[in-house]
């Protein structure tokens, strides 16, 4: 291991080689992130798709709060957060200020990526590929 990565382990330096740098940061300017924030998108999809074959949390509470938050999600897989918190209170049976706990923990794997007061919420699709071409929710 590099001495770098016994500093900080958890930074990341890579050559993109032949990557599309330039179409990526046009993506990231598109959907108002920096190509910092798109990457660490990518990285808890990525991680986020190991969970299953289907994809799909695991957890029968996140499973249930994701499938809710992709039928609320418009053709867009976005949602506000009031109606994402709404419907989660909703399905889960839960006052709506105890629901912000899911939308963290489907935040963490991946599920979902809040951003300025709406969510976005993963195709299904992308959450059962493994291709690299496969495009988040907004695309």
């Amino acid at each position: 291991m590099s001495n770098r990565l016994d500093r900080n382990p958890n930074r990341v330096s890579f050559d993109p080689q032949d990557a599309d740098v330039p179409a990526f940061d046009a993506i990231a300017e598109e959907r108002g992130m920096s190509r910092a924030e798109l990457l660490r998108e990518k990285v808890k999809e990525t991680v986020g798709q190991r969970h299953d074959d289907t994809g799909l949390p695991e957890d029968e509470t996140l499973r249930r709060a994701y499938l809710a938050l992709l039928d609320t999600a418009g053709p867009n897989h976005r949602v506000d957060t009031k109606s994402a918190e709404s419907a989660l209170a909703d399905t889960l049976n839960r006052p709506k200020g105890s629901v912000r706990s899911v939308l963290k923990e489907l935040e963490e794997h991946g599920y979902v990526a809040p951003r300025w007061g709406n969510i976005t919420v993963r195709r299904r699709d992308a959450l059962v590929s493994s291709s690299p071409d496969v495009a988040p929710a907004d695309d």
